[in-house]
């Protein structure tokens, strides 16, 4: 949403933003010239509405362009209150496989009715959207399929970190090497030397993640390795699954193969210190981590499921395993490691020889949400 807000044309667009009262979003859409609305983070609540009623209104807004369920919520209610406005929706995620059958019913139900107030769906991944119109929850005339791409901002450290390290070999390219901070590098020397072999995971520590099969599964195949063979998973990421997992790996007795880091606000910098992405997600919208590491270059690991399986079928650095399967898990693990022998040797200048196609690439993906708002303005 910010990528958007940050890089659409302003001469055509006038921007508005509701959202939490957080940095470093709330504060960095405001430092751009945009009128910001507060309202509650993951909480429905009667007064933001209306606050958000009185916002459209005397701000003359024609579209509202909401992200995610809560906010789904929000503005297609709104179309009943303020019927001069139009409802763009992107759904981020089909959010319906964790619910009980009950739960799924109800809000599959509400969400039948409010889709037909929306005027225009956007899907960011072509196994999303068929999620969606499988469950009946999309009309595909309505629907524009917008891929994820990486932000702007994000483009952009990761060229400087790329050129930063050029001319260095994966096997050098250390957490410390790609840290900006000495409190990194410091941890990098203390947990993982250069002979290992450096797996890396930045998610959400929830159910979708499936974050105990990876650290129970990675650590069955790093135990079965030969002694000269030594590989590391490191973990960025908080959630409710957190405490869970840090148990799961202290039963094992996994410290020195598995690495919590929790959230970090140097994720980026730690991920291209690392050798090889890997995840256990049973869905994703589009993974934004992935897109990240595929932009590094780095070979990616992952479950063929909807949202990842059309981002690293492709990927000639991707490996996918059937998700759930320790088995397949295991085989796709040892593929990896093979994969990364063979690129480990690459100069990194060749991957940063594609920056600018993907800043081209990038103006391409701002130019579709521009086309849509006025398609949509205009009932097309």
């Amino acid at each position: 949403m910010f990528d958007v807000i940050s890089n659409i044309d302003r001469n055509r667009f006038t921007l508005f933003a509701a959202l939490p009262d957080e940095e470093p979003f709330y504060g960095k859409i405001k430092s751009i010239g945009v009128r910001a609305l507060a309202i509650k983070k993951r909480a429905l609540s009667i007064f933001d509405f209306i606050k958000l009623v009185k916002f459209v209104y005397s701000n003359n807004i024609d579209i509202v362009h909401s992200h995610g369920k809560g906010a789904g919520i929000y503005s297609r209610l709104l179309k009943i209150f303020c019927p001069q406005i139009k409802v763009v929706h992107t759904f981020h995620g089909f959010h319906y496989d964790n619910l009980s059958k009950s739960k799924e019913c109800l809000h599959k139900s509400v969400e039948k009715v409010l889709a037909r107030i929306t005027d225009k769906f956007v899907n960011v991944s072509e196994g999303e959207q068929l999620q969606y119109a499988s469950a009946g929850l999309l009309d595909f005339k309505k629907s524009v399929l917008i891929k994820n791409y990486l932000p702007l901002e994000k483009l952009k450290t990761i060229e400087k970190l790329m050129q930063n390290s050029s001319g260095k070999t994966s096997s050098h390219k250390t957490l410390k090497a790609a840290a900006a901070s000495k409190v990194l590098a410091e941890k990098a020397c203390r947990v993982v030397s250069d002979c290992v072999l450096k797996f890396c995971a930045v998610a959400r520590f929830d159910p979708v993640k499936q974050m105990p099969f990876l650290i129970e599964s990675f650590f069955k195949v790093a135990s079965s390795l030969k002694s000269e063979e030594k590989i590391k998973l490191i973990l960025i990421g908080g959630g409710e699954e957190y405490n869970k997992c840090v148990k799961i790996s202290e039963q094992m007795n996994a410290s020195s193969l598995i690495e919590f880091l929790g959230e970090r606000p140097d994720a980026l910098d730690i991920m291209a210190g690392c050798d090889i992405y890997i995840s256990a997600s049973r869905r994703e919208g589009l993974s934004m981590s992935m897109l990240e590491a595929a932009a590094i270059g780095m070979p990616i690991l992952a479950p063929r499921v909807p949202g990842i399986a059309e981002l690293v079928r492709p990927y000639e650095k991707g490996v996918m395993f059937e998700n759930g399967d320790y088995e397949s898990f295991k085989a796709g693990l040892a593929e990896i490691v093979e994969k990364y022998s063979e690129a480990r040797n690459e100069n990194v200048n060749e991957t940063t020889a594609g920056f600018a196609s993907k800043y081209e690439e990038h103006s391409n993906y701002i130019k579709k949400y521009e086309k849509l708002y006025i398609e949509t303005i205009n009932g097309l």
